[in-house]
């Protein structure tokens, strides 16, 4: 799951993890700053569950034209961020694999249920 989007509102840092916790993600990894462009004012982001971090770097489908965004919030990451060529990103979140995909699936199965009833779900 790709997702990219402006916020309502610029967040922090702190606000932006807060407002991860409340929506059901768990916080399990790293939260890298860029030491060349944070600025602790987040407008956008970028979101891939699972195993995002295969999607950074310069010859992968992730850089700054494609989808620009202050943060980057994915479920496991392949690599140091910092050894990333011309990182994009102001921040860099790592949820833990499975922790970045459990409140979707809850998601898809409320979504699923709302369009058939009397679908089974497991």
């Amino acid at each position: 799951v790709l997702l990219q989007g402006n916020l309502y509102k610029p967040l922090t840092l702190e606000e932006f993890q807060q407002h991860l916790i409340q929506r059901g993600f768990e916080i399990n990894g790293l939260v890298w700053e860029n030491p060349k462009t944070a600025d602790n004012n987040i407008q956008s982001v970028l979101y891939c569950s699972g195993m995002g971090g295969m999607l950074l770097g310069p010859n992968h489908i992730i850089n700054a034209l494609q989808f620009p965004a202050d943060v980057y919030v994915t479920g496991e990451l392949t690599s140091d961020p910092s050894r990333i060529p011309n990182n994009p990103f102001k921040y860099i979140i790592e949820l833990g694999h499975t922790s970045s995909e459990k409140p979707l699936f809850k998601w898809i199965k409320n979504m699923l249920r709302n369009r058939w009833e009397n679908l089974q779900i497991d």
